[in-house]
C-alpha cells in the first residue's frame, strides 16, 4: 500500500500503526519513570533494581520490569543483569537539570485518567 503519511513519510503503513498503538504505552511508561522520580533514585551512579524499588516503596519484580522499558526506550541503559543507569534521553527527566521535561510530561495526566496504580506497587504512579 502506498504511503500517504504526511507527517511520517518515510514509514509504511504498518509501521506507522504499530507506532500508534504502541506509543501511549511509550508514555505510560515515561509518566510512571516521572511519578516514580526513576532518574533522580539512580542519579549518576548504576543502582541495581532492587535498590530503587525499595527507594521508590515498589516490589522489585515490577521495577525491573519497569526499568527494562525505559532502558528499551533509550532513557535507562542496563550496565549489568539488573543494575541500570541514566541515558543521556533519560536525564532530561531529572527535574532538577536545566532544560527537564519531567514535570512537563507527567502534566497530560490527571489523577482521573487512570488507577495511578502499578501492579504489585507499594506507591502510586
Amino acid at each position: 500500500m502506498a504511503n500517504t503519511h504526511a507527517l511520517a513519510p518515510d514509514m509504511t503503513d504498518r509501521e506507522l500503526l504499530v507506532r500508534l498503538v504502541f506509543g501511549g504505552m511509550a508514555a505510560q511508561t515515561v509518566r510512571a519513570a516521572v511519578r516514580l522520580r526513576i532518574v533522580e533514585l539512580i542519579g549518576d551512579t548504576p543502582r541495581p533494581a532492587a535498590d530503587v524499588a525499595a527507594d521508590a516503596g515498589a516490589e522489585p519484580q515490577p521495577m525491573t520490569r519497569l526499568l527494562r522499558a525505559l532502558a528499551g526506550l533509550g532513557l535507562l541503559r542496563e550496565h549489568s543483569f539488573g543494575t541500570f543507569a541514566v541515558a543521556p534521553a533519560g536525564s532530561l527527566l531529572d527535574p532538577g537539570r536545566p532544560g527537564s521535561l519531567g514535570s512537563r510530561n507527567a502534566a497530560p495526566w490527571s489523577p482521573g485518567t487512570s488507577s495511578g496504580r502499578c501492579p504489585r506497587a507499594r506507591t502510586s504512579i
